[in-house]
């Protein structure tokens, strides 16, 4: 059996928690069963209201209007548990983005990414595939990237599902994000210099 660590992350991953909307549990399923013969022998597929008590790691795999995934980005924070968010909008998949509470941009960050940068890409404009036989060995190929700290999703890509680094989105940290900045938490006062 092969064995998933991460030096990024610092240490063994054998629980991989997918949070899944109600259309999205199949597309879960086949995922979880592949990383489970990959080593992440305890992973499991839950709803998006479940917790993430006890997982290493967790992927969202959910429609990106979601009120569900912007409740559970709250929880993950607080968890601090990282999250590959993946957007599945019909027959189109969009991984990304990659949160690593503190360290990367949140879900809530993307958000506020297209609300401000409206010249950014859209998953209506990449495609991206949710088939199956595209969708699982293209999301395992970015999560093995990513524990060894190589994909272009640790610097905020959010990718169309079987398409290439051309096709990326870009997610930017949001400095007064509400869930994953600690700089929404401190007095206004930080941000400004007295001079004399």
């Amino acid at each position: 059996m092969v064995t998933l660590s991460s030096d990024y992350l610092g240490g063994t991953i054998t629980r991989i928690r997918l949070f899944a909307s109600a259309p999205n549990t199949a597309l879960a399923q086949a995922l979880c069963d592949h990383l489970q013969q990959l080593g992440a022998t305890r992973s499991d597929v839950v709803a998006l209201d479940a917790d993430g008590d006890g997982a290493d790691l967790a992927i969202c795999i959910a429609g990106e209007a979601d009120d569900a995934v912007a409740a559970l980005n709250r929880r993950l924070s607080r968890q601090a548990l990282p999250c590959l968010f993946v957007h599945v909008d019909g027959g189109r998949a969009q991984l990304g983005p990659w949160t690593y509470y503190g360290h990367t941009p949140c879900w809530a960050c993307y958000r506020t990414t297209l609300r401000f940068f409206r010249g950014q890409p859209q998953l209506a404009d990449h495609g991206g595939s949710a088939d199956p036989a595209v969708f699982v060995p293209f999301v395992t190929a970015q999560l093995l990237a990513l524990l060894r700290g190589e994909s272009a999703l640790i610097g905020g890509a959010v990718l169309a599902v079987g398409g290439g680094e051309a096709d990326a989105a870009r997610a930017l940290k949001d400095p007064l994000c509400e869930v994953c900045s600690i700089w929404s938490r401190q007095p206004t006062e930080a941000f400004y210099v007295q001079q004399d």
